[in-house]
């Protein structure tokens, strides 16, 4: 169809419903974490190692961020 962007999920792509939608594969521990979980844990680990990048930029060049 001309003029309508169709997009395409890519195989294995999971769908999710909600930040309650259970992923389908268990981590470490045997838990079942939901999408809530993932993206928090994904947030806290960029933030960490924003802050490590931050650490060894300083380092470097001497200048603190204010």
């Amino acid at each position: 169809m001309r003029g309508r962007l169709r997009r395409e999920r890519p195989q294995g792509t999971p769908r999710w419903n909600s930040l309650d939608s259970k992923a389908e594969r268990t981590i470490r521990n045997g838990v079942r974490v939901d999408l809530r979980w993932i993206l928090l844990h994904l947030t806290e680990e960029t933030a960490r190692h924003n802050g490590h990048l931050d650490i060894l930029r300083e380092l470097l060049d001497g200048a603190t961020g204010k």
